[in-house]
């Protein structure tokens, strides 16, 4: 670029921040635009590449053509030869067709046989022999929807008819065609209808007409649980018609008298037909899971889920026994809520306690004889002390 057009720009660039300045104290002429930006026809535009609005609002040369660019607010249009290019012969948009360009001429010579020069048309020059637009000469363009041209307009061989009759727009296949199925405007209008061989008909996979149903279809009863061995025969809820019949339950369900059950998460047959879970609770992968993620204690109708405990020292366990009735098994739960990776300490061995550490804390759960009932925690240390009464300085109830 010379010194001459890099001045030229950017001048440009600077009356174009000019413009933008002044568009934005406009006052309540328009929106508030910020980041230079100009307020044009209620909308913020950038001058510098607006397409609608490049280097101005409006005027005559704001509007870039198609295929231009607008850079610093000015069109950039893309660079042909005129003189060559085909699509662009002397003007922009002069087609040349089939033909070439030459010194800025169209030249449709020599052409095949089939190519003519269509003075006054763009393109020039055409195959008058398949151009739908210039079929068999220049003036004459094909019309009907489908129609092609092979030296005249014509309907092809897979759409041999036109339709409608008096006033053709379309060609058609008569004897497939479900909206002029034989003759124009005979429409099959049964749901999974087709026209065969010129007649509205069931095809083989759904061959039963059901009028009764709505709309109208075509059906195959054997298959259809709505219309199963007969139209308007509605299996039951989840049931399937198999062979026309109405048949089992649809995998995953399972026919419970009479009824088809997802036993796989339903409350009242989790499982199975007769297995009711505890009102607590739910019914996953075919097992009643109680809260605290547990399984159910009993067994058949007499379930229940498991009582919350409490381990004296802040954690809750479940077990099926009642409030107070404590054992090892319980005693090892109680430590379990307390410290999960924890594991029992050895030293020492108090009968009928269960001392548990963590690592850095010992705690003693005793569950018979002497300090049944109590848990002592021995803060910060990882010497195990059995609890003896009620009160003493880190002793606790647990149940």
């Amino acid at each position: 670029m010379t010194a001459s057009g890099s001045s030229k720009i950017a001048l440009r660039v600077v009356l174009l921040a000019v413009v933008a300045l002044l568009g934005q104290g406009c006052g309540d002429s328009g929106p508030d635009c910020k980041n230079g930006l100009v307020a044009c026809n209620g909308v913020c535009v950038d001058f510098n590449t607006s397409l609608a609005h490049c280097g101005s609002c409006q005027g005559p040369n704001a509007v870039c053509p198609t295929g231009a660019t607008c850079s610093v607010g000015q069109c950039n249009h893309r660079c042909i030869d005129p003189l060559t290019n085909a699509k662009n012969c002397t003007n922009c948009g002069n087609d040349c067709g089939l033909g070439t360009c030459s010194g800025g001429t169209c030249t449709c010579d020599p052409p095949p046989e089939t190519v003519q020069e269509c003075t006054g048309y763009n393109p020039l020059c055409v195959n008058i022999t398949t151009d739908p637009k210039h079929c068999g000469d220049c003036a004459t363009a094909c019309t009907l929807t489908n129609e092609i041209c092979a030296g005249s307009c014509q309907c092809p061989t897979s759409l041999p008819h036109k339709c409608p009759e008096d006033v053709p727009t379309a060609c058609v296949n008569k004897a497939t065609d479900k909206k002029n199925c034989g003759t124009c405007g005979t429409v099959c209008g049964k749901t999974n209808e087709q026209c065969i061989d010129s007649q509205c008909q069931c095809p083989s996979t759904y061959p039963t007409a059901c009028p009764t149903s709505s709309p109208a279809a075509c059906i195959n009863t054997n298959t259809d649980s709505k219309n199963c061995g007969s139209c308007g025969n509605v299996c039951a809820s989840r049931l399937t018609c198999v062979g026309g019949e109405c048949k089992g339950c649809a995998s995953p369900s399972t026919d419970c008298s009479g009824t088809c059950i997802d036993t796989r998460s339903d409350h009242d047959h989790c499982g199975g037909c007769t297995t009711i879970c505890p009102t607590a609770a739910t019914c996953s992968n075919s097992q009643c899971v109680c809260p605290g993620n547990t399984t159910v204690c009993g067994s058949g109708s007499n379930t229940t889920c498991p009582t919350a405990h409490t381990n004296g020292l802040g954690g809750t366990y479940y077990d099926c026994g009642l409030l107070g009735n404590l054992s090892a098994t319980t005693a090892s739960k109680a430590a379990n809520a307390w410290a999960p990776s924890g594991s029992v300490s050895s030293t020492p061995p108090f009968p009928y306690c269960l001392s548990w550490t963590n690592g850095s804390q010992c705690a003693v759960w005793c569950y018979d004889d002497l300090g049944a009932g109590l848990v002592h925690i021995n803060t910060g240390s990882t010497q195990c002390v059995r609890p003896s009464f009620s009160g003493e300085t880190g002793t606790f109830s647990w149940m």
